[in-house]
């Protein structure tokens, strides 16, 4: 299988539709696949071409091209492979295990024995094929296991069901290949227009990220307020507006209890509201001091608050439960 057809079915005798919703779908798509093919280590190996279009609703034809000059037969197991992962990820959840991943295990397996065994490769051949199934074999198991990637390529996911939602016209989109014998388009994997919106994603399906360890450096604080103004500080290089909601924290400046300024390095726990955009982007939305755990000042003195004592006893405890309590009290 080194071509897959992806169809936009229209209604009956209708065989034009909007050129942005097309050119955003098909962008998406490719970048499915050429994520695909990245995370299976064959960038070097295989590129995309586009074959010419055909009717019959919108189809446009996708053709693997092969770079790599090796063994017919292996490049045609990877191929198979490239179509069978591509019409899995444009057609199903990323979280969703790929089917018979234990027959992919299973066949590499076998594939690289017999590559091994083939006194008619040359010794570099042999080591160039073995070296391609192994990234195909870590390649999946990312796919199927890794949570970034997986994220990664639903969020792709969610801009190519949300542009074919926005098109009325579109009743189904499906991928598919083209038989050999007949010239035939055969399906398969489709989904109907009533099921797009279960790939479309919005802010409230993307967790906040909780840094820990975060550190801020304070640019401007705003100690009289009463959590209305954002307070501004450079994070991980980037300068960012953000709430102090650690009331503690607040109080013992506003009691004069500790002195804290600009120029201050504040470590804590930093949450990150994150989003979505139409351009299947993640981006953060806010972020928020939720608990201080101290601070730094110019002078390279460094003031812990109760909250950091706790974080580092904390970290510093046997996994094991003891009879030991400490009882720091409040942060006032």
């Amino acid at each position: 299988m080194n071509e897959i057809v992806i169809h936009f079915h229209l209604p009956d005798n209708k065989h034009e539709m909007d050129a942005k919703v097309l050119n955003t779908c098909e962008a998406k798509v490719i970048a499915i696949i050429d994520q695909i093919i990245e995370t299976l280590g064959l960038e070097n190996e295989f590129k995309l071409a586009f074959v010419i279009r055909t009717e019959g609703g919108i189809r446009d034809r996708l053709k693997y091209q092969i770079i790599y000059l090796g063994g017919a037969f292996i490049v045609g197991y990877i191929a198979n492979v490239l179509g069978n992962l591509t019409t899995n990820y444009l057609t199903k959840n990323p979280n969703t295990e790929i089917q018979n991943i234990e027959k992919y295990t299973k066949e590499i397996e076998d594939l690289t024995a017999q590559i091994q065994h083939n006194v008619d490769l040359q010794l570099d051949e042999q080591k160039k094929q073995t070296k391609l199934l192994e990234n195909i074999a870590k390649g999946i198991n990312q796919l199927t296991t890794n949570n970034q990637t997986k994220n990664e390529i639903q969020k792709k996911q969610s801009v190519l069901y949300k542009t074919l939602a926005s098109d009325d016209d579109i009743k189904k989109f499906s991928v598919e290949t083209v038989d050999k014998n007949t010239q035939e388009f055969v399906e398969q994997a489709s989904i109907p227009r009533d099921k797009f919106g279960t790939f479309i994603l919005d802010s409230g399906d993307l967790d906040p990220i909780i840094d820990r360890k975060a550190t801020i450096a304070i640019i401007s604080p705003v100690l009289n307020d009463n959590g209305r103004y954002k307070w501004k500080g450079e994070y991980k290089g980037e300068i960012i507006d953000f709430y102090m909601s650690d009331s503690d924290f607040k109080q013992l400046i506003l009691s004069n209890q500790v002195k804290f300024g600009a120029n201050d390095l504040l470590s804590g726990v930093l949450k990150i509201n994150r989003k979505i955009n139409e351009f299947g982007e993640e981006i953060a939305t806010g972020y928020s001091v939720e608990e201080v755990f101290g601070f730094e000042h110019d002078d390279g003195g460094y003031t812990e608050t109760i909250k950091g004592q706790r974080e580092r006893l904390k970290a510093d405890m046997p996994d094991t439960p003891t009879t030991l309590y400490m009882d720091f009290g409040t942060d006032q």
